[in-house]
């Protein structure tokens, strides 16, 4: 009752409060990637508040929000590479979640974008250069005019 004599009624008011972590898998390239550029996927979901947004972190530097995105493209050197995944529910509460990436760029390298391509066709050129240059030998000394002393 107010100063007035106002007689006020009261419901009950339920208050949720999300404790859960949300979950997050990303989604890295299997493999040996053969280019720099990289697109890494990732999938989050939380049953509690919902997600607020992602993280993206590549081995150990600085995680970049990446807001509601599930994906990104990075531009990563040859070797291998750790990506982490934070995901952060509308309530503060934190998942991670990483994969590996093995970048081979070198044109020369078995695993390489060329593969054993590059390498099968040094080992067949290596091979057949003296078969060639025997060849020619051998025509050229036919082919030659002979002198008659």
């Amino acid at each position: 009752t107010d100063n007035v004599g106002n007689v006020a009624t009261s419901s009950p008011l339920v208050v949720s409060v999300d404790t859960r972590a949300p979950s997050v898998v990303v989604e890295a390239p299997g493999g040996i990637v053969t280019s720099s550029q990289v697109t890494i996927h990732w999938n989050g979901s939380d049953g509690g508040s919902g997600i607020d947004h992602y993280a993206l972190s590549v081995d150990g530097q600085p995680y970049v929000a990446e807001g509601a995105n599930t994906s990104a493209t990075l531009t990563l050197s040859d070797g291998s590479h750790v990506i982490r995944v934070e995901a952060v529910d509308r309530a503060g509460n934190l998942a991670f979640d990483s994969g590996t990436v093995v970048v081979d760029t070198n044109v020369f390298s078995f695993t390489g974008p060329y593969g054993p391509y590059l390498f099968y066709g040094v080992v067949v050129a290596i091979v057949a250069i003296p078969f060639v240059a025997f060849g020619l030998m051998v025509y050229w000394m036919f082919r030659s005019p002979r002198r008659r002393t």
